[in-house]
Protein backbone atom coordinates (compact mmCIF):
# COMPACT_ATOMS: atom_id res chain seq x y z
CA UNK A 1 0.00 0.00 0.00
CA UNK A 2 1.71 3.25 -0.92
CA UNK A 3 2.15 5.54 1.76
CA UNK A 4 1.42 9.59 1.99
CA UNK A 5 2.63 12.06 3.68
CA UNK A 6 0.45 15.44 4.00
CA UNK A 7 2.88 18.70 4.17
CA UNK A 8 2.07 22.13 5.74
CA UNK A 9 3.25 25.17 4.31
CA UNK A 10 5.63 26.91 6.72
CA UNK A 11 3.92 30.45 7.02
CA UNK A 12 -0.06 29.84 5.43
CA UNK A 13 -2.39 27.65 6.22
CA UNK A 14 -2.25 25.30 3.25
CA UNK A 15 -1.09 21.61 2.57
CA UNK A 16 0.16 19.47 -0.21
CA UNK A 17 0.43 15.99 -0.66
CA UNK A 18 3.34 13.49 -1.87
CA UNK A 19 1.52 10.43 -3.39
CA UNK A 20 0.87 8.56 -6.64
CA UNK A 21 -2.54 7.72 -6.87
CA UNK A 22 -5.60 8.57 -8.46
CA UNK A 23 -6.94 12.30 -8.02
CA UNK A 24 -10.28 11.17 -6.12
CA UNK A 25 -8.25 9.06 -3.88
CA UNK A 26 -5.67 11.94 -3.55
CA UNK A 27 -8.81 14.43 -2.26
CA UNK A 28 -9.70 11.48 0.59
CA UNK A 29 -6.00 11.39 2.11
CA UNK A 30 -5.58 14.98 1.90
CA UNK A 31 -8.67 15.48 3.98
CA UNK A 32 -11.27 17.15 1.44
CA UNK A 33 -14.69 17.19 1.61
CA UNK A 34 -17.69 16.92 -1.04
CA UNK A 35 -20.14 18.78 1.10
CA UNK A 36 -22.71 19.63 -1.61
CA UNK A 37 -24.45 16.71 -2.98
CA UNK A 38 -24.58 16.70 -6.14
CA UNK A 39 -22.49 19.75 -7.33
CA UNK A 40 -20.03 17.79 -9.59
CA UNK A 41 -23.43 17.01 -12.22
CA UNK A 42 -25.47 19.94 -11.16
CA UNK A 43 -24.92 22.32 -14.82
CA UNK A 44 -23.98 25.29 -12.54
CA UNK A 45 -21.71 23.84 -10.44
CA UNK A 46 -20.26 21.16 -12.83
CA UNK A 47 -17.46 23.85 -13.98
CA UNK A 48 -16.25 24.85 -10.66
CA UNK A 49 -16.03 21.50 -9.28
CA UNK A 50 -13.63 20.12 -11.89
CA UNK A 51 -11.82 23.76 -11.04
CA UNK A 52 -11.56 22.38 -8.00
CA UNK A 53 -10.03 18.86 -8.22
CA UNK A 54 -7.81 20.47 -10.72
CA UNK A 55 -6.50 22.48 -7.54
CA UNK A 56 -5.49 18.74 -6.04
CA UNK A 57 -4.00 17.45 -9.24
CA UNK A 58 -1.68 20.27 -8.49
CA UNK A 59 -0.64 19.86 -5.13
CA UNK A 60 -0.92 16.14 -5.26
CA UNK A 61 1.81 15.89 -8.04
CA UNK A 62 4.39 15.19 -5.99
CA UNK A 63 6.75 18.30 -6.48
CA UNK A 64 5.72 19.91 -3.37
CA UNK A 65 5.66 23.43 -4.36
CA UNK A 66 2.08 23.92 -5.16
CA UNK A 67 0.07 23.95 -1.74
CA UNK A 68 -4.19 24.56 -1.34
CA UNK A 69 -5.45 26.57 1.59
CA UNK A 70 -7.33 23.94 4.65
CA UNK A 71 -10.41 26.36 4.45
CA UNK A 72 -10.46 25.28 0.15
CA UNK A 73 -10.30 21.15 1.20
CA UNK A 74 -14.39 21.97 1.80
CA UNK A 75 -15.82 22.51 -1.70
CA UNK A 76 -18.71 24.36 -0.01
CA UNK A 77 -15.86 27.22 0.76
CA UNK A 78 -14.69 26.56 -2.54
CA UNK A 79 -17.66 27.54 -4.30
CA UNK A 80 -18.80 30.63 -1.76
CA UNK A 81 -15.51 32.30 -2.60
CA UNK A 82 -15.43 31.19 -6.69
CA UNK A 83 -19.36 33.20 -6.48
CA UNK A 84 -18.08 36.12 -4.66
CA UNK A 85 -14.32 36.23 -6.74
CA UNK A 86 -16.90 35.68 -10.08
CA UNK A 87 -19.17 38.66 -9.08
CA UNK A 88 -16.59 40.86 -8.21
CA UNK A 89 -14.40 40.34 -11.39
CA UNK A 90 -16.49 38.83 -13.97
CA UNK A 91 -13.77 36.57 -14.68
CA UNK A 92 -14.11 32.29 -14.78
CA UNK A 93 -10.15 30.89 -14.65
CA UNK A 94 -8.59 30.86 -11.94
CA UNK A 95 -5.24 32.73 -12.01
CA UNK A 96 -2.27 32.02 -8.98
CA UNK A 97 0.60 33.18 -9.59
CA UNK A 98 4.00 31.66 -8.21
CA UNK A 99 5.45 33.47 -4.95
CA UNK A 100 9.48 31.85 -4.64
CA UNK A 101 8.18 29.25 -7.16
CA UNK A 102 5.46 28.05 -5.02
CA UNK A 103 1.99 28.44 -5.96
CA UNK A 104 -0.92 28.42 -3.16
CA UNK A 105 -4.17 28.63 -4.16
CA UNK A 106 -5.99 30.74 -1.62
CA UNK A 107 -8.48 33.40 -1.65
CA UNK A 108 -5.53 35.66 -0.71
CA UNK A 109 -3.08 34.65 -3.81
CA UNK A 110 -5.88 33.43 -6.56
CA UNK A 111 -8.16 35.20 -8.72
CA UNK A 112 -10.52 34.87 -11.26
CA UNK A 113 -9.81 36.33 -15.03
CA UNK A 114 -10.92 35.64 -18.39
Amino acid sequence: MAKHMIKHHPSEDAVTLYLERPVQRKMRCIGAVMDIKGASRDITTKRIYKQWTKLFEYACDGNGKTYICTDWLKFSNFLEWYKSEQASTGGSYMDTPRIDGIKIYSPKYSTLIG
